[in-house]
């Protein structure tokens, strides 16, 4: 952690805190217990209802009134696809066989597939279950997959089906 994100953690963290508003992603709140949050304001939508869930879970550990909500007013922010329970099987159903077919040469019983490939069940999970926040590569490259030829791959078969 670098000093300045260290000292604004660790400031905001004390009781007499004077540090009341921090602005950051999502992963600044993970394993964060401070019960006196009030707000947790989310910037556009959350990727999924789940991690709305989690976010806001920050706020009213003191169990005083506490409020969480999405600012969704710009409207530069990408609209939900409208996306079928069948167009996420058939998503799913491609990137299973491209997973299959890149470790089809692989002993994977002791090494994960998302090691070896970048790709494994559980970040096709959550690409379907967010596929509709999915509209180029910027949405996939480093938030779900960190190779770009894959992300072009599975951009790909995301934008066939849809």
């Amino acid at each position: 952690m670098d000093k300045n994100k260290k000292n604004i953690l660790d400031n905001f963290l004390k009781s007499d805190c004077k540090t009341r508003v921090i602005i950051a992603t999502t992963a600044f709140g993970m394993g964060i217990n401070v019960p006196d949050i009030r707000y947790v304001i989310h910037s556009g939508a959350p990727r999924s209802l789940n991690g709305f869930m989690q976010e806001s879970g920050r706020t009213g550990r003191d169990d005083k009134e506490d409020h969480a909500m999405a600012s969704m007013c710009d409207e530069s922010d990408k609209q939900y696809r409208n996306v079928t329970t069948q167009q996420r099987l058939e998503i799913k159903t491609a990137l299973n066989e491209l997973l299959y077919d890149m470790i089809s040469n692989y002993d994977c019983t002791l090494i994960n597939s998302d090691v070896i490939t970048g790709l494994s069940e559980k970040i096709i999970f959550e690409i379907v279950n967010n596929v509709h926040y999915i509209y180029d590569f910027g949405d996939i490259y480093q938030v779900f997959i960190y190779d770009k030829k894959l992300t072009d791959t599975v951009l790909t078969f995301i934008n066939n089906v849809l």
